[in-house]
């Protein structure tokens, strides 16, 4: 079975008035829809306490605005078939970047806590955890793929980002040009880059 790693925000759990109901994580693809593109920002401006997340616009222009990078939940959820490991509690998607290294330095990525999910690097392939504190638990197997597995998958969830980083410019196009820019740079640069 193929190794997934799929950048995901979330969980959501108190969406804005104004954002579309839906899933509690949002995959950030290039197959996203408008209203995950919309609930994305929506959970950007609320987790990094924007001043203004009255509207999508004022998001918008309050996340243009701001002079730090952001944080926001999710990172790389990964799966092999039916097994599905979702980033935990403080896991955050501007974290996804530490598993470019990872396998390098042989340190695992942060993958958040409570369950606290991890990965081992053995010499032929890699091991990935549901909990730390539960290796060997029978009801939380662990999801095993080659180096060149997870290289493959970092290739494609680079373009799963770069897809998203797509739709959220086609929002931007929506806003004076001067907002869109600065919103997609904040963005860019808390997120989306590649190193």
């Amino acid at each position: 079975m193929t190794l997934k790693l799929t950048p995901v925000c979330g969980p959501i759990y108190e969406a804005a008035a104004w954002a579309p109901a839906g899933d509690t994580w949002v995959a950030l693809t290039g197959s996203a829809s408008d209203d995950d593109v919309v609930r994305f920002v929506a959970e950007v401006a609320r987790y990094g306490r924007v001043l203004d997340c009255s509207s999508l616009d004022a998001a918008i222009v309050s996340i243009a605005a701001c002079q730090h990078s952001l944080v926001v939940g999710g990172g790389l959820r990964v799966s092999q078939g039916a097994l599905r490991i979702d980033p935990s509690c403080c896991a955050g998607l501007e974290g996804w970047r530490e598993w470019l290294t990872a396998a390098c330095d042989k340190h695992s990525p942060w993958m958040g806590h409570d369950p606290s999910p991890w990965v081992a690097f053995e010499s032929s392939h890699v091991v990935i955890h549901t909990d730390e504190t539960n290796q060997h638990s029978a009801c939380a197997p662990p999801i095993m793929a080659s180096y060149d597995e997870l290289e493959t998958a970092l290739a494609e969830a680079k373009a799963d980002l770069a897809g998203f980083y797509l739709k959220l410019g086609a929002l931007a196009s929506k806003m004076p040009r001067s907002v869109g820019a600065a919103f997609l740079s904040v963005l860019q640069s808390s997120f989306f880059a590649h190193t």
